[in-house]
């Protein structure tokens, strides 16, 4: 018997919420998610005895009966939502879920989410709400990688970084230095393999690429070099503890044997692509750290153009933030970034706190006209 059939013909024995609460029930037996979230909301609207009409919209309801109704809509949408993942469909949940504010269930889903042979229509569905609406960017990049390979996953990283938390970075820049330093260590193990006639040892590139000039040899290179020179970019965002650095490290290694014409500079410090981006990862993993430390001082030290002074700086004074050398970062932010007050970025009152220098902080406070960086500046020296 159809449900049509059914709900006619218990029109007669059925008061009106029965035959709502049997429609409920149907729809939910039968799965269909999306009908069962309006006849929960037509329960609901009869429950509180309002117009029917309508049902998942405000439409009719009185001023006093709002934040019930609401509740309603909630442990609604919570129930469908819940179903849908049950089912296994994201995409759906996601509508009901972040609609209420609770995505977190959506993003743990996603994260239990296996990869393995994922339809690549679904993965398209999967990737639109984990990364461009934001439910688990980092995951949406696996899915990505997965379904639509490295390039179209690279140039979705550098499109949503922005919009991503610093931890959310990290993560991405993890994943990506992964993928790309396991890339290049295949190619080159192919390559060696069809010179040497004999597969060598699965080795760092560091090792793959020692004593083996030729290589290089007329301008060859063995992996997307636009892709090498992005991943190395991201690998900044890693962690000081991260053991991708190490491999962020290789590639800057690998990237400074390339022809020339391959070696794409950028914006001031990094000019020097690869040399600069292996400086700055000896930095932070505390190896030849001074020397690191030095090739950005001297970058700013040569630097005419007031712009670029002020972009190095930037660069050297995260880096002594992020070893904790804020006594040593505090006077080039004091000549270059004094101003500055990103709440989401870098701060100079944030470093004068952590570097315990309020002289600093009400000296610069004075001199921007800044009677609230002063009193901070006072206060701290309490």
């Amino acid at each position: 018997m159809s449900l049509f059939a059914e709900l006619k013909e218990s029109i007669q024995s059925h008061t009106p919420a029965e035959l709502v609460q049997l429609l409920v029930t149907r729809l939910e037996e039968q799965q269909e998610y999306n009908k069962l979230f309006d006849a929960l909301m037509v329960q609901v609207r009869q429950k509180m005895n309002l117009p029917l009409a309508n049902p998942t919209t405000f439409e009719g309801v009185p001023q006093e009966q709002q934040s019930a109704f609401e509740e309603e809509y909630v442990n609604a949408a919570r129930r469908v939502g819940k179903l849908f993942l049950e089912q296994g469909s994201i995409p759906q949940a996601w509508v009901y879920l972040r609609t209420i504010g609770e995505q977190e269930q959506v993003k743990q889903a996603l994260e239990e989410l296996s990869l393995e042979d994922i339809d690549p229509d679904y993965g398209d569905e999967v990737i639109n709400i984990a990364l461009y609406e934001n439910a688990h960017p980092v995951r949406g990049l696996e899915v990505m990688l997965k379904t639509r390979g490295t390039c179209n996953t690279i140039t979705a990283c550098d499109q949503a970084m922005a919009q991503m938390s610093l931890d959310e970075r990290m993560q991405a820049a993890r994943l990506l230095v992964n993928h790309l330093y396991t890339e290049l260590q295949g190619s080159l193990i192919y390559v060696i393999e069809r010179r040497e006639e004999k597969r060598p040892e699965l080795v760092s590139i560091r090792d793959l690429i020692s004593d083996r000039d030729w290589l290089f040899e007329d301008g060859n290179y063995h992996i997307d070099v636009s892709h090498l020179h992005s991943v190395v970019r991201f690998a900044r965002f890693a962690d000081a503890e991260d053991d991708e650095l190490y491999k962020a490290r290789e590639l800057t290694e690998y990237g400074s044997r390339l022809a020339e014409p391959f070696q794409y500079p950028a914006e001031a410090p990094f000019e020097e692509y690869y040399p600069a981006h292996k400086a700055f990862f000896d930095v932070l993993v505390g190896e030849n750290r001074e020397e690191g430390l030095a090739y950005f001082e001297k970058k700013i030290q040569e630097e005419t153009d007031e712009r670029d002074a002020a972009m190095s700086a930037y660069v050297l004074v995260d880096l002594l933030c992020r070893i904790g050398d804020y006594a040593r970062a505090v006077p080039l932010a004091e000549k270059y970034l004094k101003e500055i007050e990103d709440p989401g970025g870098f701060s100079f009152t944030r470093l004068c706190h952590l570097a315990e220098d309020y002289e600093a902080l009400k000296a610069t406070a004075e001199s921007n006209n800044d009677p609230v960086g002063y009193i901070l500046g006072l206060l701290g020296q309490k």
